[in-house]
């Protein structure tokens, strides 16, 4: 099993290194639900459009007004 805290470190590490923003979206309430994922890391199908009608509401309400520098 992989080391979330390490995992995030390492890609907030990666993102800061290039100048990136990065959005730790791991502590979702479904982040928990193995049902939802088919390995470790990647989400299944389910799983997958759950995050991404999440994920499309976050974008507009929180991402998409920011600018990019």
């Amino acid at each position: 099993m992989l080391n979330k805290k390490q995992v995030v470190q390492d890609m907030l590490h990666f993102a800061n290194s290039r100048h990136l923003r990065y959005w730790d979206l791991s502590s979702l309430w479904f982040c928990n639900r193995r049902e939802l994922f088919r390995d470790e890391i990647h989400l299944n199908a389910k799983g997958a459009e759950l995050f991404s009608l999440y994920f499309v509401d976050y974008f507009n309400t929180k991402i998409k007004g920011i600018a990019l520098n």
